[in-house]
């Protein structure tokens, strides 16, 4: 684990994580699942809007996403960008995080917000030190 942050927003409490693999210096983006009742919206809003240059995003998801990809975010940057490889993994509305995000970190659209809001620059890759689980990071929370 090299980074973690929670974005908070009423009760909701959204974890993200980074970690990454010590020998190919590779590393994950992890996203939750629900972890709340009142995130269930997040899955059961379902009509398309654009996205990152798609059109006929799920809402819920996208709203979602945007939403951790604010200030939680941020800390992520310079770290992502001494990442070898980045893979996205989540279970349940972590796993359509990790679509949506895939397909906007992949769709070189550099032009557009919602890729401005998430991008990095890869630069030099490096071995980040390892954090406590128990540690605080930068971020909402």
């Amino acid at each position: 684990l090299v980074g973690k942050s929670t974005d908070v927003h009423g009760l909701d409490e959204d974890p993200v994580m980074l970690v990454q693999d010590t020998t190919s210096m590779d590393c994950a983006v992890v996203f939750a699942g629900t972890n709340d009742f009142g995130e269930l919206s997040s899955s059961t809003t379902q009509y398309g809007t654009g996205y990152c240059g798609f059109e006929n995003v799920h809402v819920g998801y996208r709203n979602e996403l945007w939403t951790i990809t604010g200030d939680a975010w941020k800390p992520f940057v310079p770290l992502l960008e001494q990442c070898n490889r980045v893979i996205c993994v989540g279970h349940s509305l972590g796993g359509a995080l990790c679509e949506v995000f895939a397909a906007c970190a992949n769709s070189g659209n550099v032009t557009d917000p919602d890729y401005k809001r998430l991008a990095w620059e890869k630069k030099t890759t490096a071995l980040m030190p390892e954090m406590s689980t128990e540690s605080r990071w930068v971020g909402q929370r």
